[in-house]
């Protein structure tokens, strides 16, 4: 997928050495932020990425890389500190917007080795203008200063606050009173509203200030004059808008209508696409056109099919009327059916438990036949074998007998033939 910007904002109310163009790519559904501007305002944010980035352990500055067209940034998913306090101006909580402001303050600190006590300087002079008679000394100021970490440039998601778009990186002495009021009031004077919920005035007891707000708000404007063309088309569009409009609407919310303007370019960029874009819609009207001219002509055929569809849908309902009635009848039926049912179910049950009995009564039986039938036989053999006894005590008998007859009828014949013999 091709590189395609999504977004553009343009600071045209700014002078030309501090103008930039912010733009937000997008690549193979990767988001990646890239700022134009002059070379020497481009490295004064690179420098301010390596070295001041050092100094504000509570805070992440965003990680830029330096290209030839400009500087890459990455894209930044979350809200801004800005959305959290307007989310507490909304429910009216005014103890939630305190501590939001608390919280800033914590993402404004220091390391103590970037602390000393303020010595104006030419550079101060130049951003916020000549130094009034006053004993600076006792005011403790930051060697090297994020001078721009307000609401708007403070991201947060779940495990990490972001400070991007850090511009405004000094390495001149800069009074810690002054970085927090700018990086606090910017949030009213871009929202003035909020005045109304609870008084700047209130919100700067918990600064802890040590410079006059008179002389801080003199400094700021200053500051703002040196970066703003007050000549610029832009200039007087916003003058004229902060005069008439309500400030139900945010300055963020107003930002988008400049924003919306500056993306004509990206459209002029994009304008073939479009064109071949707008040739394919022509397309599909044309043959929807012809689509709607065979369905005029056809109507007269679907209002007759229609028709006929209404009768079969009146003659199908009353069949389903008598279907749903038979079926009532048939419902009750089948209940009662299902008591039968249930009935046999039960019965067949009992009689499933009675045969299992009778068959294990039969198993015994078998068993009990079995065991019996070799008792049987065991008897059967004992008898056989008895009987073979007697058969042999019996033939031993008549045996016995039969000898001792012949050796009888032996003497009888002896002694008869002895006498036969002796008669003769």
């Amino acid at each position: 997928m091709a590189a395609r910007k999504i977004f553009m904002k343009v600071n045209q109310h700014y002078k030309p050495e501090y103008q930039t163009v912010t733009s937000i790519i997008e690549e193979n559904s990767r988001k990646t932020v890239l700022k134009q501007g002059t070379k020497q305002h481009l490295e004064n944010m690179i420098w301010g990425y390596h070295e001041v980035s050092k100094y504000f352990p509570n805070v992440k500055f965003c990680d830029a890389k330096l290209r030839k067209d400009g500087i890459e940034f990455s894209y930044i998913q979350g809200k801004t500190l800005t959305e959290l306090y307007y989310e507490a101006v909304e429910r009216n909580d005014k103890i939630e917007f305190l501590k939001l402001i608390h919280k800033h303050l914590f993402f404004l600190e220091t390391i103590s080795e970037n602390i000393d006590y303020f010595q104006p300087s030419q550079e101060f002079q130049k951003y916020f203008g000549v130094c009034e008679d006053y004993d600076w000394k006792k005011i403790k100021a930051l060697k090297q200063c994020a001078f721009d970490c307000t609401s708007n440039n403070l991201i947060l998601n779940e495990n990490q606050v972001y400070y991007v778009d850090y511009e405004y990186c000094f390495s001149f002495p800069v009074p810690v009173s002054l970085y927090k009021f700018h990086c606090i009031q910017s949030l009213y004077c871009n929202n003035p509203e909020i005045e109304r919920f609870i008084p700047f005035s209130e919100v700067a007891k918990e600064l802890e200030l040590d410079i006059e707000l008179s002389i801080l708000e003199k400094w700021k404007q200053y500051f703002i004059s040196e970066l703003e063309d007050s000549n610029s088309s832009e200039k007087l569009k916003w003058n004229y808008l902060k005069k008439t409009i309500d400030y139900q609407f945010t300055y963020e919310k107003i930002q988008k209508l400049f924003y919306l303007e500056k993306g004509i370019s990206w459209y002029e960029e994009n304008t073939p696409i479009w064109k071949a874009y707008i040739q394919r819609l022509e397309k599909q009207i044309q043959t929807q056109d012809e689509g709607l001219k065979w369905y005029q002509e056809n109507v007269p055929i679907w209002k007759d099919y229609i028709d006929k569809l209404e009768t079969q849908i009146q003659s199908q309902t009353k069949e389903l009327e008598d279907y749903y009635e038979n079926n009532k009848n048939q419902t009750k039926e089948n209940e009662i059916q299902e008591k039968k049912l249930n009935w046999y179910i039960q019965q067949e049950q009992e009689q499933e438990k009675y045969i299992t009995t009778l068959q294990n009564q039969i198993k015994e039986l078998e068993i009990n036949n079995t065991k019996q039938k070799i008792k049987n036989e065991e008897s059967i053999q004992n008898l056989k074998q008895i009987v073979e006894d007697l058969r042999k005590q019996l033939f031993q008998i008549e045996n016995s007998k039969l000898y001792k007859l012949g050796t009888k009828l032996h003497i009888i014949g002896w002694t008869k033939n002895n006498y036969d013999n002796s008669e003769k």
